[in-house]
């Protein structure tokens, strides 16, 4: 019992780093806010949005390794907690499609409105000084932490993408949040159901 309590913790434990090292990627940028934009300073100020990116990916995938043992954990080993409640109610093929399926739904609907996915068909990339499509450039500087560096990718001359940190972070845990919401609910209403049958 006390093993599953140390594993436990250091799962919840790696969804905690992966959230600070977001957060320490964003900040990073709060100290170039006063930095002269140079020729020279160009170079170094690309390998820091590089890595922000890097780390950016890097946490995503500690924080989604963390939540599936953290899924695991409290499958194997029940108790009376939320987390567990949670963890069995979305423990069958169909709960983990719904999951999967309204979190791509949402990903996509929030890509759009949030300017993620651009599509502008009444606008030409080029005419704003980008090289003829495909393009993929990085943005390193200057505005508030979590919206720099953005990546703007050209596919054609109409479509695109704007990834900003913050509306990146934004699109994984919220699309998730919805697929889980939607999950549980699916789940709620079937044993619903078979309650009034």
């Amino acid at each position: 019992m006390e093993k599953q309590t140390v594993l436990r913790s250091s799962h919840r434990a790696l969804i905690i780093v992966g959230f600070v090292a977001i957060a320490v990627s964003f900040l990073a940028y709060a100290k170039n806010d006063e930095i002269t934009i140079t020729p020279s300073a160009m170079p170094a100020l690309q390998r820091l949005a590089v890595a922000t990116y890097i780390i950016l990916f890097v946490a995503f995938g500690a924080i989604g390794w963390g939540l599936y043992k953290v899924y695991k954990a409290k499958v194997s080993f029940p108790d009376s907690s939320i987390t567990s409640i949670i963890a069995n109610a979305i423990n069958n093929k169909r709960s983990k499609q719904i999951l999967l399926i309204s979190a791509i739904g949402y990903g996509i609907f929030f890509a759009f409105t949030s300017g993620i996915i651009i599509y502008k068909p009444e606008i030409n990339a080029t005419d704003y000084g980008f090289p003829k499509p495909p393009h993929v450039e990085i943005s390193p500087c200057c505005d508030l932490p979590g919206y720099m560096p953005m990546i703007f990718a050209f596919f054609t001359e109409h479509v695109g993408l704007q990834i900003i940190p913050l509306n990146l972070v934004l699109l994984v845990v919220v699309s998730f949040l919805v697929g889980l919401n939607f999950s549980v609910s699916s789940t709620a209403f079937t044993m619903a159901k078979r309650v009034e049958s």
